[in-house]
């Protein structure tokens, strides 16, 4: 299949998905209600992450049936499986809203398992472009690994609260990824990515902790490949995910400072924040503008580890700011 008639393959089957919408939320009827955290009056349906997956299971069974060539330096299917396997705990987080400690033990046992039997995702050697040689990780390589994959979900789990904001976080990371090495998986991702996005915007539909699990674990699996089989270092994987790194490092520290678990859900993310001060439309833009920004910076200041610096020292003074100046 070119890529002409996979463009055209996904947008037809996303467009039926989005027609039908009103269709598939009565036959998956899990939805997230209103309560004095959330920002939204009305139940939605928790779809993304089901929407998601549909489309990842088209991609990978035209890929076993030889209608696509996609070699991703892995096993296929058993990447298939374990996205399953994280889709499915997602949804029953959506579900019965699983304890944060048995979430994160199973994370563990299911990254580390990963990593046993995937042993091309393990982060052996670290690659910085301002540094000549490689940082070796050694006997840690798994442990170090498996925190990756758990800091990163968390981060991007803790940083989709209203919409629009991680749908346009993940188009800005697949832009990034097809810019950098183009492959169909995030040509697929984009294309859902857009649909979704216009029900997001409208909302109708939220990504749900089975959408928010899953694409960040798709994320992190291509940044590790890409990392360790070709030219992207880690400096720029880190500047791609700083804002909602930051975002995990400071409220898991105001958490354990409070007394509260640091995966316990509260009001003080960036965005409820900036909606304590500004509307929605400027609190997107400005979350935007800020994810952007940490690009532009390392980009200007030539790829070095005071670009870094620089947009760490500009998200605390922002959120400095913002705290302080409350409506």
């Amino acid at each position: 299949m070119n890529i002409y008639l996979f463009l055209i393959f996904f947008i037809f089957l996303n467009l039926i998905l989005f027609i039908s919408y009103n269709k598939i939320k009565s036959i998956i009827t899990v939805k997230d209600y209103p309560d004095d955290r959330k920002i939204h009056k009305k139940p939605v349906p928790l779809l993304g992450g089901p929407i998601l997956f549909f489309n990842l299971s088209i991609f990978i069974f035209l890929i076993n049936l030889k209608i696509i060539n996609f070699n991703f330096n892995i096993n296929i299917n058993l990447f298939y499986l374990y996205c399953l396997i994280i889709f499915v705990l997602g949804l029953l987080d959506d579900i019965y809203i699983v304890n944060p400690n048995k979430k994160l033990f199973a994370f563990f046992i299911l990254f580390f398992s990963y990593c046993f039997f995937e042993k091309s995702i393990l982060i052996q050697n670290i690659s910085f472009s301002f540094r000549l040689t490689e940082i070796s990780i050694g006997q840690y390589s798994y442990l170090f690994t498996v925190i990756c994959f758990i800091a990163f979900i968390n981060a991007f789990n803790m940083f989709d609260g209203i919409n629009l904001q991680t749908s346009t976080y993940s188009i800005f990371l697949s832009l990034n990824i097809l810019f950098f090495n183009f492959n169909l998986l995030f040509l697929m991702i984009l294309i859902f990515l857009i649909f979704f996005s216009f029900l997001n915007y409208n909302n109708k539909s939220f990504l749900g902790n089975s959408g928010s699990y899953l694409l960040p674990f798709i994320f992190s699996i291509t940044f590790i490949l890409n990392h360790n089989f070709y030219d992207f270092n880690a400096d720029l994987i880190f500047v791609l995910m700083a804002i909602p790194g930051f975002e995990l490092i400071r409220l898991t520290i105001y958490r354990i400072y409070k007394g509260k678990h640091p995966f316990f859900p509260d009001k003080n993310h960036i965005h409820h924040l900036m909606l304590k001060k500004f509307s929605y439309y400027k609190t997107i833009i400005f979350t935007n503008s800020l994810i952007f920004s940490q690009l532009i910076i390392y980009k200007v200041f030539s790829k070095t580890l005071i670009s870094i610096f620089i947009g760490m020292l500009i998200y605390i003074n922002v959120i400095y700011l913002i705290s302080k100046n409350k409506k």
